[in-house]
């Protein structure tokens, strides 16, 4: 009787906590959305304050901030609809490098917008600014929830008998979630931890640790990646790069000739 009650626990806890993740990780990607019109709305307040008083350059940089925010909320709505079942694995998606680099980059659009004398010298921008400013800060927080969503903790050997089949899985080193893979933390290291070699930035393709991936966080000249299906792929490049069509590597810009 002990062993059918640790059974059905066992089935049962598993099915329970993933409904759980699955809703509240629905309600934190909504919330966010909702925060991202909000954020949106507010620029174009913001814009429309520029625009009355003649600052084409605060206007413009509203216009830069609002094409990323565009462009992270796109993002975004890939992550609410592709990952509700194993949020832990949004961070390291294509989706969701997208919208970590693009909602940086307006927030680097807004800090250069705060820090324009007219900001401070016209009350007009007063409220407009403000709500940008709190919106950033709330979009970001509920983005942070999903980037550190955590990872469902490897099975455990069991006591009972009943349990000798778990306990081999556990042996040879097995993930709970099929679609991960065991991969040594290091090299030379005896842990290991379960990764998604489709997606995980670090290890596309293969355990880094056993030379069988790629880190795509270390191709050289890039800004921008994701691992998509194993591949690492590169969305944007650093300065003096540029993205060849051919391999969608970044190379050097090709050097001036000097005469």
């Amino acid at each position: 009787m002990k062993f059918f009650i640790f059974a059905l626990a066992a089935a049962v806890l598993p099915a329970i906590q993933a409904s759980g993740n699955a809703v509240n990780f629905r309600s934190t990607c909504s919330t966010v959305n909702n925060q991202m019109g909000t954020l949106f709305g507010s620029l174009a307040q913001l814009k429309s304050v520029a625009d009355r008083l003649g600052h084409a350059h605060i206007s413009n940089k509203c216009d830069e901030a609002r094409g990323h925010l565009g462009d992270a909320r796109t993002a975004w709505g890939g992550i609410s609809s592709n990952f509700g079942g194993f949020p832990w694995q949004a961070r390291s998606s294509p989706h969701g490098s997208i919208c970590q680099a693009r909602m940086s980059d307006c927030g680097s659009c807004l800090d250069w917008i705060f820090a324009q004398p007219e900001i401070s010298q016209y009350s007009d921008y007063q409220a407009p600014a403000h709500s940008c400013r709190r919106t950033y800060d709330s979009c970001q927080t509920g983005c942070r929830q999903v980037w550190n969503w955590p990872s469902p903790p490897r099975p455990r050997p069991s006591q009972y008998a009943g349990y000798r089949r778990q306990l081999a899985d556990t042996e040879h080193r097995s993930c709970p979630n099929v679609q991960e893979t065991s991969c040594p933390i290091t090299s030379n290291a005896t842990g290991y931890e379960c990764i998604d070699t489709q997606t995980e930035l670090t290890s596309c393709g293969g355990c880094e640790s056993l030379n069988e991936g790629e880190n795509c966080l270390a191709i050289e000249g890039a800004d921008t990646v994701g691992c998509e299906k194993g591949q690492c792929r590169v969305f944007s490049a650093l300065p003096g790069y540029v993205i060849n069509e051919t391999n969608g590597r970044p190379e050097p810009l090709p050097q001036p000739i000097s005469f």
